[in-house]
């Protein structure tokens, strides 16, 4: 009896060992992950340099009247390019370029810089027709006349943007021929005969649209 009670003693300590032993070596090894975690590196963004660029690329594509079996399209694409900062001190201010007012003035103006997109995307389009041969300059200004005199509005979502595009708002800052030509579409002043520089075919909606009378169901002219 007091042998198996000498083992009995010695099989529970053994036991009792190895799960003190056990579990030693599972906290341990918790510790160990722990400090792995801890010492992680640190988690860098894959991004170009220099902020890298976004760009827009925007185009329509129209029919042209062709013979028979032919098919053909006219397509044009304009395309915008912004450049991403590269870090965010360049979009908000740090506080070192604070500075603490001396005094406080009530004729403070904001310096707000004026919207030259529409400058630039006209100087842009006049470009690209001189560059086929046509007055860039005469067409864009008939075809801000035509849309004025015959708006396109009407054709849905594409027909509204480029009303849009082709209508200078009066406040913008634009050479003033674009406002007149914009002002002689509304007093449906025949745009083809005030810019004959830019001949028949060579308009940019020329390209794309027709103008018919509805009333008699006849097209004026493609």
């Amino acid at each position: 009896m007091r042998l198996a009670s000498k083992i009995s003693i010695v099989i529970v300590f053994l036991s009792l060992e190895n799960s003190i032993y056990g579990a030693r070596t599972i906290l341990e090894h918790r510790n160990q992950m722990r400090d792995k975690l801890q010492q992680r590196q640190k988690r860098w963004l894959v991004f170009p340099p220099n902020g890298g660029t976004a760009k827009y690329v925007a185009g329509y594509l129209g029919p042209i009247d062709t013979p028979k079996y032919i098919n053909c399209n006219a397509i044009r694409n304009f395309q915008y390019q912004y450049d991403l900062p590269s870090n965010l001190s360049q979009v908000y201010a740090t506080k070192s370029s604070w500075t603490r007012p001396k005094s406080r003035s009530l004729d403070y103006q904001p310096d707000i810089k004026p919207d030259l997109s529409r400058k630039i995307a006209y100087e842009m389009i006049e470009e690209i027709l001189t560059k086929d041969g046509k007055n860039g300059h005469e067409c864009l200004l008939r075809t801000i006349c035509e849309v004025a005199e015959t708006p396109l509005r009407h054709n849905g979502f594409i027909g509204e943007l480029l009303e849009v595009f082709f209508t200078p708002g009066e406040h913008e800052i634009i050479h003033n021929d674009y406002q007149d030509a914009r002002q002689a579409g509304l007093n449906h002043i025949d745009c083809i005969k005030m810019y004959p520089d830019c001949s028949f075919g060579d308009g940019i909606l020329d390209t794309f649209s027709i103008i018919k009378d509805y009333q008699f169901e006849n097209v004026l002219y493609y």
